[in-house]
């Protein structure tokens, strides 16, 4: 089941990405030769306005297929929406469907501290955490992570929000044994508020920031070395985090979707060959050069960036085999 599930999501993310570069081609009246659901076998296929529809038997993504020639011809502008349409599709799902768990759930775990341990003497009960280290919290989640970023030796300056007014509070971690290792804590714990019509705007907003703020992170650490490629995961180590999901219920399964889908979004930006970033970065310098790019070499560096994702997604994959044994 976690399987399927997982080819699901990839493949409803895929989709919306790809009908993202599809209805704004479409818009600008930019031909389409053919566009497909799923991947695979054809399970049949229709023709309208000189585009060819598939529905396919893998529900594993799907494709667009622009006129080349048409492409070309069409003003910049339009080349450059087409072209980031589908990263934001997929962003703006993902912000969709965070807000629609944000409804469903009712409540929010707030930034409203509920208790404070006995040694802390600096926080007080009914402070709102607004940073962490000069770094803003986007919600609960944002400030465990901020927390998490932390070693044991750093000292934990926060400010927070008291009788509306902004309070600095400095060094105020303090170490605690848990019988397993001494780390530092807080020694805090957070309040679960009741979701208004405000709040539900705030919420949701909120947690929109801090998925892309934790992907964008991610990435950022990933290319500078903090984290190692063994913390990154493909569609195979993601169905261990359906599965695990799924013992929790269907809506921790469908929470996964809005970090999956603006995780590809983001991914798709980065000013990489064969990705749309690296596509929006020739069209960037032909919109300032005034000139275009040469088609070959626009193509040796798109393959190239290719068969470097495809060696990198194969080496993940092979890491997530081995890590399930």
């Amino acid at each position: 089941m976690a399987v399927i599930l997982t080819i699901l999501l990839f493949g409803v993310v895929v989709i919306l990405h790809e009908l993202g570069h599809f209805v704004t081609a479409k818009v600008n009246k930019i031909k389409i030769n053919a566009f497909s659901i799923g991947m695979g076998p054809k399970i049949f296929s229709w023709d309208k306005n000189k585009t060819k529809y598939f529905l396919r038997a893998f529900p594993i993504g799907g494709y667009v297929s622009i006129d080349d020639n048409n492409f070309e011809k069409a003003p910049i502008q339009k080349r450059i929406v087409i072209i980031l349409a589908g990263s934001l599709v997929n962003i703006i799902s993902g912000f969709l469907i965070i807000s629609i768990i944000v409804l469903i759930q009712g409540q929010f775990v707030s930034t409203k501290v509920k208790s404070a341990h006995f040694e802390q003497h600096k926080i007080q009960v009914g402070d709102y955490i607004d940073s962490v280290n000069n770094h803003h919290v986007f919600g609960a989640n944002d400030l465990v992570f901020e927390l998490s970023k932390l070693d044991d030796n750093t000292p934990i300056n926060i400010t927070v929000l008291r009788n509306n007014e902004i309070v600095e509070l400095d060094d105020v971690g303090f170490l605690i044994n848990d019988g397993e290792r001494t780390h530092r804590t807080l020694g805090i714990s957070l309040d679960t508020e009741q979701l208004t019509f405000s709040k539900f705007f705030e919420t949701s907003f909120n947690s929109s920031i801090f998925v892309t703020k934790l992907v964008w992170v991610s990435m950022c650490d990933l290319f500078t070395g903090k984290i190692s490629i063994d913390n990154v995961s493909g569609p195979i180590g993601f169905t261990k985090s359906v599965s695990d999901a799924k013992t929790h219920g269907f809506l921790s399964v469908i929470s996964l979707f809005p970090l999956l889908s603006i995780n590809i979004g983001i991914f798709n930006l980065l000013p990489f060959p064969a990705l749309d970033g690296g596509r929006f970065v020739f069209l960037l310098i032909e919109l300032i050069s005034k000139k275009k790019i040469n088609k070959t070499i626009q193509n040796c560096v798109n393959t190239l960036g290719i068969l470097l994702l495809i060696f990198l997604f194969v080496v993940i994959a092979i890491k997530d085999v081995f890590s399930f044994f």
